[in-house]
């Protein structure tokens, strides 16, 4: 199977554990706080079974993240009240980030059910030192943030458990991942473990057209050392104590597939993600929703 999929994140407003807070807040700490982000994910897929149990997988991603930021300039005396004056500033990243290979293992198959096993590594090939212009105002020639860059810079173990059921027109699955970070990258640090739980439920409307709902716990480690080249009191996102916490979402997605025509082999997928639960450590944006598109065919 070959597959294209389209994916792009947006996150605003700001919070503090799971409190909404105003930039003012940010600015008592730091120098700039952030307005907006939006990232654009292009994944590239490649599956090839080499039996009817073990299947092998390869994906590229390429990246494209923007940031909006607010920095601080000034407070003001006027009329007997203090006036926090900020001007606009934009970081923008993009490029390949960490190609991941894994192995899928069907470790039981029988009629209205699949146990699934993946076992599968993250090579850092995304760049984790792309730096600002050298007109930029707060970044000029150093590298940006960690939450900007492109990489992990760390050789990720990427194990997944999937118990999957199916009878009638009511497909049903559980599945566990985790993010394994294995050792500290050139740049003195790596980013925090993360442990996902995913479990959804799909019913079959047509031969070819499906609908599900999708429940998503995240849970992420903060970020372990620290590049030595980054003010922590920039911003927040230069600040390793601002990375990881807790996060419940709610997906809703359709599937068209096509089992017969021109269109056979062809598969399409939709799906929209938005938050339930945010726990956050330290300040960072607040996660607001996703979008996504997937081509994929078989042979």
């Amino acid at each position: 199977m070959f597959s294209y999929k389209y994916m792009r994140m947006q996150m605003n407003d700001l919070l503090s554990e799971t409190q909404t807070i105003s930039k003012n807040d940010v600015f008592v700490n730091y120098l700039m706080s952030p307005d907006k982000m939006f990232m654009d994910m292009h994944m590239i897929m490649g599956m090839y079974g080499l039996n009817n149990r073990l299947t092998l997988m390869a994906m590229f991603n390429y990246n494209k993240t923007i940031m909006n930021m607010s920095m601080f300039t000034a407070a003001h005396h006027h009329a007997g009240s203090d006036t926090t004056m900020a001007m606009t500033h934009s970081m923008q990243t993009n490029g390949l980030s960490d190609f991941k290979c894994s192995m899928l293992y069907r470790l039981m198959d029988l009629p209205n059910y699949q146990l699934l096993f993946s076992a599968g590594v993250s090579f850092p090939l995304g760049s984790i030192a792309v730096k600002g212009a050298s007109k930029d105002a707060m970044y000029p020639n150093r590298p940006y943030p960690y939450s900007m860059q492109l990489g992990s810079g760390t050789f990720d173990l990427l194990p997944c458990v999937n118990y999957l059921y199916q009878k009638s027109k009511f497909t049903s699955s559980i599945q566990i991942s985790g993010i394994v970070r294995t050792h500290y990258n050139s740049m003195n640090y790596k980013l925090g473990n993360e442990l996902t739980l995913h479990t959804w439920l799909s019913y079959q409307w047509l031969s070819f057209l499906s609908h599900s709902v999708r429940l998503e716990g995240n849970f992420a480690d903060k970020i372990s050392g620290y590049d030595s080249t980054l003010y922590a009191y920039n911003e927040p996102a230069a600040n390793t104590a601002n990375y990881g916490g807790k996060r419940l979402n709610l997906a809703f997605g359709t599937v068209a597939q096509f089992k017969k025509g021109f269109m056979k082999q062809n598969r399409f997928a939709f799906e929209y993600v938005m938050p339930i639960y945010q726990h956050l450590n330290g300040i960072q944006m607040k996660f607001n929703n996703t979008l996504s598109a997937s081509w994929s065919i078989g042979f």
